[in-house]
C-alpha cells in the first residue's frame, strides 16, 4: 500500500537522504555562446591548456569541492545536437544536449582520436556513477564513441550519437584513486563514419556511498523511467526490483525544496508503476518548471530531471 507522507515528515525525509550521502553534478560539454544556466557546470574550452573548473557545483547550486580539468583536448565543438531530448535524455536541459565537444581521426587534417577530463577532490571511499549523452543530428551513418572511465577500477561503455535524442549511457560505480577519476572519449568499434567522429555532449555524476549497480537491484535506467516528460497531467514513474526492498519517491524543486515524498513501504520484487498527479504534500497543483525526482531502495538512490508543463 501506498501512502503519502505530509509535511511533518519533511525532516525525517532530508535525513534519510542525507544517510546515502549523495550529491549529483551536471557538466555540459559545448560553446561559450550555448552555456546551460541554473545548476549546470559549462565546459567550453576544448584545449588541455584551457582554465581547469576548480569547483564544481552540484545539481543544487552548492560547491562540491571537485574539480575539472582536460588533460586531452578535443578538436572542436559541435552545435548541431538535440534540441528536443526525450526518454532518458531528457533528464538533461536542452541547452546541454544541443552542441557538444567532438574528435576525429580525419577532420580537416586533424588527427586527434582521443579527448578527455579528470576529477579530482573526490572522495575514495565512496563510488562515482556517469550517465553520459551525446548528439549528431542530420547524419545517416554509425558514429558510435568508446567512454571509459578509470579510478581504482575501470569500466568502459559505448553510445551512438548519430540522431540520438533518447538514449545515454551508465557507466557506474567507479572508486577514484588518490581522490582522482579519470574520462575518456574516443571512436567505437562500431563506428561507420570515414573520419570515426565520436561525441561528448553532457554528462551526469553521481556520488554515493553504496554502489548503485548491484546484483541485488536493477538500478540503472532499465530500473527506473518516467513518461511523459515533459509532463502535463499524470506522471507516471515505473521502477523493477529484482529483490524485495523498502522504496521511496521524492521530488525537489530546483532549489532543492521538497514537493512532493512517497513512502512505497516493502516492495516484492516486480515491476511497479507510480502515478504522480503533480501535487505536493498538501495537495496543491505544482508549478510549471523543472523539478529533480529521487527514487530511493536500500540499494540506493536513483535521479530523474522532470520537467511539468
Amino acid at each position: 500500500m501506498k501512502t503519502n507522507y505530509k509535511n511533518l515528515f519533511l525532516s525525517l525525509c532530508f535525513v534519510s537522504t542525507m544517510a546515502y550521502s549523495q550529491q549529483t553534478v551536471f557538466i555540459d560539454f559545448g560553446s561559450s555562446a550555448t552555456e546551460t544556466m541554473g545548476n549546470y557546470n559549462n565546459a567550453t574550452d576544448v584545449s588541455s591548456s584551457g582554465t581547469p573548473i576548480t569547483d564544481l557545483i552540484n545539481d543544487t547550486g552548492a560547491a562540491t569541492g571537485f574539480g575539472y580539468d582536460l588533460y586531452d583536448g578535443f578538436i572542436d565543438r559541435n552545435t548541431t545536437g538535440s534540441m528536443a531530448p526525450t526518454g532518458d535524455a531528457a533528464e538533461f536541459d536542452a541547452e546541454a544536449t544541443r552542441d557538444s565537444f567532438f574528435g576525429s581521426i580525419g577532420h580537416g587534417g586533424v588527427n586527434d582520436p582521443n579527448g578527455g577530463f579528470t576529477l579530482t577532490g573526490l572522495d575514495d571511499t565512496k563510488y562515482y556513477s556517469f550517465e553520459v549523452f551525446a548528439a549528431r543530428l542530420g547524419v545517416g551513418d554509425v558514429r558510435e564513441a568508446l567512454y571509459t572511465v578509470t579510478g581504482s577500477t575501470t569500466a568502459t561503455g559505448t553510445l551512438n550519437s548519430s540522431n540520438n535524442e533518447m538514449n545515454t549511457l551508465m557507466i557506474n560505480d567507479v572508486q577514484p584513486t588518490g581522490g582522482q577519476i579519470t574520462f575518456d572519449a574516443t571512436h567505437g568499434a562500431g563506428n561507420t563514419n570515414g573520419a570515426k567522429y565520436f561525441y561528448l555532449g553532457a554528462v551526469k555524476i553521481q556520488e554515493t556511498i553504496t554502489p548503485l549497480a548491484v546484483d541485488d537491484f536493477i538500478l540503472d535506467n532499465g530500473g527506473l523511467t518516467v513518461h511523459p516528460n515533459p509532463v502535463e497531467d499524470v506522471l507516471n514513474i515505473n521502477y523493477v526490483l529484482k529483490n524485495a526492498s523498502k522504496t521511496s519517491i521524492t521530488i525537489y524543486d530546483v532549489n532543492g525544496r521538497l514537493v512532493f515524498n512517497a513512502d512505497n513501504g516493502l516492495n516484492q520484487s516486480g515491476t511497479y508503476n507510480f502515478k504522480w498527479n503533480r501535487t505536493d504534500n498538501n495537495g496543491s497543483l505544482v508549478a510549471s518548471g523543472f523539478y529533480l525526482l529521487k527514487m530511493q531502495t536500500e540499494a540506493g538512490i536513483l535521479t530523474k530531471k522532470i520537467i511539468l508543463k
